[in-house]
């Protein structure tokens, strides 16, 4: 099941660049027209006049609202190996932007900057919804791997069909909080992971023509914006903005379709890798208020889905894809050394741990 490579396969580094480029438009939607509030009958600018616009936005978000499943999928696909390395990189990757936002903010709004440990609170527990549940799928992840090797074949489907029913039933369909209510949780992030772990495992069984996986996820897209539309015509907004949750059954089919697809693209690509490695900063740069207020502005001043917004909205997609991976190469420069250095003490300490447990047993 594990295939032992130190170069990763660039048609998933792709689909990773890809999907980060979909977060930031579904952003762009949601956020930006203010779509969330609209569907929980706030005020807002969604154009709720203007049928034209309202479907394209709608259906637009249906194609662009796979990003996060993919990303999961990805992770799932190769596992994740938890290390002391790995989780000082993303700990300290979210603090140190976390704390330029909040300088950039202070400068914007002159007020005095305030050095105090909430940004490490945001990262964690408030704007950093992804990197909770991501940190939570981390430090869940070795149990997640040992468990798919060891099922049989038939204890893996088992588990994907329990999975899926609290996914899907008791999440989506009944909209329990106590399980899966949208899919911003952990258990979602498992839930996804565990079918990329069972596409990697099941690969060789997986006959899927890449025209296939291509015209299921259009499809699908189509569906769960068609969907989305209908409920919006019949004034049932809030079930509008629920077909947009990750834990849609049609949304995670979509995203699988999608992964497969690009799985079908196989090739490799030293700048779609090198490019890759830095994406998750432009998550971190992008899903902020300031950048949401932003959003907000253009399409108040533009209009929404006009010619000069529609282009500014693709020429911000490129600008920050591209700025922010440059800056994060030069923030790599940085702080590699001292990822290196924390993860080596606490590797020292760990194994110093481990070696007096051991000596306790043989006694």
């Amino acid at each position: 099941m594990n295939k032992n490579q130190t170069t990763r396969d660039s048609n998933f580094e792709l689909l990773r660049i890809v999907a980060m480029a979909f977060i930031v438009l579904h952003h762009m939607i949601v956020h930006g027209t203010q779509m969330w509030r609209f569907s929980l009958g706030e005020p807002s600018i969604f154009p709720v006049g203007n049928i034209p616009v309202v479907a394209s936005l709608i259906l637009l978000n249906a194609f662009f609202v796979v990003g996060v499943n993919c990303f999961l999928l990805i992770s799932g696909y190769y596992g994740i190996k938890l290390r002391w390395r790995s989780f000082y990189a993303l700990l300290i990757t979210c603090l140190l932007y976390s704390y330029a936002y909040d300088v950039l903010v202070a400068y914007t709004h002159h007020t005095a900057y305030v050095f105090s440990l909430q940004p490490l609170e945001e990262v964690f527990l408030h704007s950093g919804w992804f990197i909770t549940c991501y940190v939570g799928l981390m430090f869940l992840s070795p149990f997640i791997n040992k468990a798919v090797v060891a099922f049989t074949s038939k204890e893996a489907i088992y588990g994907l069909i329990l999975l899926s029913i609290l996914t899907f039933w008791f999440g989506f369909h009944l909209g329990s909080s106590y399980i899966n209510e949208t899919g911003y949780n952990v258990l979602h992030f498992v839930f996804i992971y565990y079918i990329g772990q069972l596409l990697r495992r099941f690969e060789s069984s997986i006959r899927i023509k890449s025209s296939v996986s291509w015209g299921v996820y259009v499809g699908l897209s189509l569906v769960i914006g068609l969907i989305a539309f209908r409920q919006f015509y019949v004034g049932n907004f809030a079930n509008m903005f629920k077909q947009f949750q990750y834990n849609n059954p049609l949304l995670v089919l979509s995203s699988v379709a999608l992964f497969l697809a690009f799985k079908q693209l196989a090739f490799q690509a030293r700048v779609i890798n090198w490019f890759a490695g830095s994406v998750l900063a432009i998550y971190l740069v992008h899903d902020h208020f300031f950048f949401r207020e932003w959003f907000v502005r253009i399409n108040q001043t533009y209009g929404i889905l006009t010619p000069q917004t529609v282009g500014i909205a693709l020429l911000i997609v490129v600008v920050l894809m591209f700025g922010v991976v440059l800056l994060d190469k030069l923030r790599l420069m940085v702080t590699n050394p001292i990822v290196d250095f924390l993860s080596n003490k606490s590797e020292q300490i760990q194994n110093r741990i481990e070696s007096k447990l051991s000596q306790k047993k043989s006694v």
